[in-house]
């Protein structure tokens, strides 16, 4: 007896928003982060949004599990 496979399981979109991959990527906190703590020193109407951003960034970046790389450089 044999199962129908279904074909969405085999071919599947790995397409991603740039939004998205740029979010998926730690090296984008950091930085992301220390822009939000200076602008505020140039533009203090952007302290709430700054202390907002750096909240969501920063439970993010701590959220990101550390991988060990494939190969320890010498």
């Amino acid at each position: 007896m044999q199962h129908k496979v279904n074909e969405q399981f085999i071919r599947r979109s790995a397409w991603h928003s740039p939004v998205t991959s740029l979010l998926q990527n730690p090296d984008f906190f950091g930085p992301a982060i220390m822009a939000m703590m200076i602008l505020p020193l140039f533009l203090p109407l952007l302290t709430p949004l700054s202390i907002l951003g750096m909240l969501f960034t920063g439970v993010i970046f701590n959220n990101h599990r550390w991988r060990c790389p494939m190969r320890m450089p010498a």
